[in-house]
């Protein structure tokens, strides 16, 4: 019935609809077939990478729940956070096959903040996973406090009727956490204020802390409402709009960097987990390495060279953003 009632708006309107599905379908297509051709391999080896990535955390998952003194805060956290991190790259790799770089990049500026805040707890203490888990319900708490309201304010008929006793429960857990925590456990970032002073409890403030230098400014753009967002050209008809074959360097390499951050930063957690370490550490290093070569790989499509990415002038983060 929709499809039916689509057709006879466009029966009305444009009656060339269908050509223009078909044709901008053909040119997706096309492009698609480019991106194989000059990257073929090299995202293939990006995909392994991923595929390595999600088996060596389900294998690392599996021991550390076979040992319960192992499954700790900070341990939960890390593999939840990394999951997640691979589950973005393979989003981000998804985004580059279908030629839409801008899109990709805008979730590397995701995976950036999911594997800076993994390196961010695993260099802190467990009382800091604590905060983390904890802070959930806060989290949960403010949605359902909004959702009520928006509930009252404009039912719809998709909407669920709110539950009285699902918000009564949560402000309960809530003030417990605010009890046990502290009232800066409220803030966005309150998890964090055991350990960033106030005004830098941001993802700002995490980055600092972990001295991480990648480049954002570009990604920024790509996720918000930006100026500094490419608009390509005044030309309608710019080989350049998406889909197309431009600028997936950057947020392919930056794939492998962040996947790198993260399992390093599971690797130093573990190193401090007793009776694990050598089941998990050996298989940890050995992606890492496998990182390293994942990038010079994709590095080599471009002539680009592990070296190049640093120089005198321009940092390899810089160096990737102008291949965006």
């Amino acid at each position: 019935m929709l499809r039916a009632a689509v057709e006879i708006c466009v029966d009305k309107r444009h009656e060339d609809i269908p050509e223009l599905i078909e044709a901008d379908r053909l040119r997706c297509r096309e492009v698609e077939a480019a991106i194989r051709a000059k990257w073929g391999e090299a995202l293939w080896t990006l995909e392994a990478l991923i595929v390595e990535a999600e088996r060596a955390l389900r294998l690392d998952w599996t021991i550390l729940r076979e040992h319960s003194e192992a499954w700790t805060p900070k341990s939960q956290v890390l593999t939840a956070l990394i999951r997640r991190c691979c589950e973005t790259s393979r989003e981000i790799l998804a985004l580059i096959h279908a030629g839409l770089s801008l899109g990709a990049h805008a979730r590397w500026r995701t995976l950036h903040e999911l594997a800076t805040t993994a390196h961010f707890i695993a260099l802190n203490n467990e009382e800091l996973a604590e905060r983390f888990l904890a802070h959930r319900i806060v989290e949960e708490t403010k949605d359902e406090r909004e959702m009520s309201k928006i509930r009252k304010s404009r039912a719809t008929i998709e909407d669920t009727p709110p539950d009285p006793e699902r918000l009564k429960s949560l402000e309960v857990q809530c003030q417990a956490v605010i009890n046990k925590y502290g009232k800066d456990i409220k803030e966005n970032w309150g998890w964090t204020a055991s350990v960033l002073p106030k005004g830098q409890r941001h993802f700002g403030g995490i980055r600092q802390a972990v001295l991480a230098d990648a480049a954002l400014k570009g990604a920024h753009a790509a996720v918000h409402a930006s100026a500094g967002a490419p608009f390509w050209s005044e030309n309608p008809n710019d080989a350049r709009w998406p889909p197309n074959d431009y600028g997936h360097l950057a947020p392919a390499a930056n794939v492998t960097r962040e996947l790198k951050t993260a399992f390093m930063s599971y690797g130093l957690h573990l190193y401090s987990v007793a009776g694990i370490q050598d089941m998990i550490l050996v298989g940890i290093g050995g992606f890492v390495r496998l990182c390293d070569e994942v990038l010079e790989c994709l590095l080599n499509v471009e002539g680009i060279s592990l070296s190049d990415l640093e120089t005198e002038e321009t940092s390899g983060d810089e160096h990737l953003a102008h291949l965006a």
